[in-house]
């Protein structure tokens, strides 16, 4: 890689390519930078730079090949990374303050539920990015409101969000 990225995303793309979007340097100081990993050759190439530094934030590969940003550095907008272009730009903002540390988990319907992380307002919000649209919708309030936990899509459509900081024991279910 071209520099230090501590709290980056690392997305595989259709291509077989991984974008390592983001990140922090050792000071804590968030990157607005990405690279594009080429697992053929080996070697680390920059693309586009995303429209905000970011650090703990997510990323999500979309049907369409499109990688969804979503937060970081307690950042409420969103970014789409497309690799044709090699460029990102901005999508909807979700309805709340900015998160990091959140989940988005891509569910079957190609909708992604953002759920969670660190940020100044209620961390209970669930919100929902719709690819079609390009909008986030409230979905509804977790149980608790944790940031840095996993969320896992089951079998059967729901998702499952363990633990995390502020609810380190705790499991929740959310129906789509």
């Amino acid at each position: 890689m071209k520099r230090p990225r501590g709290c980056a995303t690392a997305t595989l793309l259709h291509n077989g390519r991984v974008l390592i979007a983001g990140g922090e340097d050792n000071d804590g100081n968030p990157y607005a930078s990405a690279e594009i990993y080429d697992p053929s050759s080996g070697k680390f190439s920059q693309t586009g730079s995303m429209n905000r530094p970011r650090s703990c934030q997510t990323a999500t590969l979309l049907a369409s090949g499109k990688v969804l940003i979503v937060g970081g550095s307690d950042d409420n907008s969103a970014e789409l990374y497309d690799p044709t272009a090699g460029k990102f730009s901005l999508t909807g903002s979700y309805a709340s303050v900015g998160r990091e540390g959140n989940t988005a988990t891509l569910l079957r319907d190609g909708r992604v539920l953002v759920a969670g992380g660190l940020h100044n307002g209620d961390l209970t919000i669930a919100e929902i990015y719709d690819p079609a649209t390009g909008k986030f919708s409230l979905t509804g309030h977790m149980i608790d409101g944790p940031s840095y936990q996993t969320a896992t899509l089951l079998r059967d459509g729901r998702v499952l969000i363990v633990g995390g900081q502020g609810s380190p024991t705790s499991a929740q279910l959310y129906w789509p």
